[in-house]
């Protein structure tokens, strides 16, 4: 059984066929004013990124004053602040310090990742992105890491 809500915008689609994972449709949890967060006034989310490969765990989606780290019942939990763009203020931000592949950390420039005065980032990142691109004047050295991960064992490695 379902009832109406007053006052919440949904967007409707003929042809949704681009949905992964055959789910039934996608939530808009960003700070512009047709999010879901944002029509239901409810002010903060949280969403805890498990492993995607181990099926025994949940990535819980918490919202309101649910939407705490739960710090005290899983202690490895990490969160970060989200960083404030003035001139992209529907979008979330935050701070990213280095890229390492596996245990090497790639030689890139201090600041390289830092928020410019004119909003323009240099990583952008996307939850439901499958991909990872980077301009390559930037991050020299990724893809001699890269191939020294890849390399099979017993091949000069």
């Amino acid at each position: 059984m379902s009832s109406p809500i007053a006052g919440i915008t949904f967007g409707c689609g003929v042809d949704n066929g681009s949905l992964s994972y055959n789910s039934n449709g996608t939530v808009g949890l960003g700070r512009g004013s047709l999010s879901l967060v944002s029509q239901l006034g409810i002010g903060k989310f949280s969403y805890c990124l498990t492993d995607f490969f181990d099926t025994n765990i949940s990535s819980p989606f918490l919202f309101g004053s649910l939407a705490q780290a739960q710090r005290h019942r899983r202690p490895a939990v990490q969160s970060t602040p989200l960083i404030q763009n003035l001139e992209r203020p529907a979008r979330y931000f935050v701070s990213l310090e280095g890229i390492s592949l596996g245990d090497t950390l790639l030689l890139i420039p201090n600041g390289t990742f830092d928020l410019r005065a004119d909003g323009l980032v240099a990583c952008s990142s996307d939850s439901g992105t499958t991909f990872t691109i980077l301009r390559r004047a930037r991050f020299r050295g990724g893809r001699r890491a890269r191939r020294r991960r890849a390399r099979p064992a017993g091949h000069g490695g």
